[in-house]
């Protein structure tokens, strides 16, 4: 079984960097594939001297998006002969029996598709995998408090997340995961028509709909320290939003089929979405 890690740098050297060396020396880890997505910054010339035996660069001629230059990392591992390929966000940490647990996953269930582990925060605020929702109730999960007020709606009990040593999911957060070759084969990975957001769902419903099965390692677990290349990059909480907004709404009307009207109260409900956004940013620069 050989296994593959793809690591998507924008402007992050430094976590990049640092988690290269933490990674490099894993026996689990066959080749590890550092893709850097046009970064405007000093990256490229840093990261030409990795370039090893195990460690291969990729160099994307522009940045399409988060999804695309993941895919770029996938496409490599597969054509090079990795059976299964991790990604990781560069602000992630992980001891080498994370990756050891998460691949044992996929010799247990022939149906599996993608699996990762826990992802712990610093804060403790984000949920590590959750259902697919329909179109009502994604609604709900796109306001930052109709998700707390309804977040037994949206999210999978504790208890069922804490059951077994793995269990089946919808969607699994995005900053680490694992695929197959078959499923990134049948399915294309992610949709590259998202730039940013959204990803989770979409390589969800993708995989679903070719018959695969995602599933959370509920044994092991990484660190996600939330301090990446997007709010680096998008400094403005309300620039970030409202690209938020944008794949919110190609994702509701591509993969959840929104008609006119619903799409239209998904426009409204965003609208008062960026209102409170804009007005708490105003606060936080006072």
């Amino acid at each position: 079984m050989s296994c593959a890690i793809v690591i998507l740098n924008y402007n992050d050297l430094e976590n990049t960097l640092r988690l290269y060396k933490e990674l490099k020396d894993f026996s689990v880890l066959t080749r590890i594939y550092i893709v850097d997505n046009a970064s405007t910054d000093s990256s490229r010339q840093t990261l030409e001297k990795l370039q090893d035996h195990k460690c291969k660069l990729i160099f994307a001629k522009e940045n399409k998006g988060y999804g695309a230059g993941n895919n770029l990392g996938f496409r490599a591992a597969f054509s090079e002969g990795m059976d299964y390929c991790f990604l990781a966000n560069p602000d992630t940490r992980f001891q080498e029996a994370y990756f050891e647990n998460v691949l044992s996953v996929f010799a247990k269930e022939k149906q599996v598709g993608l699996a990762s582990g826990r992802m712990k925060d610093p804060y403790g605020k984000q949920a590590t995998a959750w259902p697919l929702q329909s179109f009502s109730k994604n609604l709900l999960s796109m306001g930052p408090f109709s998700k707390r007020i309804f977040s037994s709606l949206l999210f999978y009990p504790k208890a069922y997340l804490e059951q077994k040593p793995y269990v089946e999911v919808d969607v699994l957060h995005g900053s680490s995961l694992c695929i197959s070759k078959e499923a990134f084969q049948k399915t294309g990975g992610y949709d590259e028509e998202f730039f940013l957001y959204e990803e989770e769902k979409v390589i969800g419903q993708k995989l679903r709909r070719a018959g695969y099965k995602s599933y959370l390692c509920t044994i092991c677990s990484y660190l996600h320290e939330d301090s990446g290349s997007t709010k680096k990059t998008l400094k403005s909480l309300v620039q970030r939003q409202k690209l938020r907004q944008q794949s919110e709404a190609l994702y509701a009307r591509k993969y959840l089929h929104g008609n006119f009207l619903q799409m239209l109260f998904l426009r409204l409900v965003q609208a008062v979405i960026l209102g409170e956004t804009l007005f708490y940013s105003l606060l936080l620069s006072k």
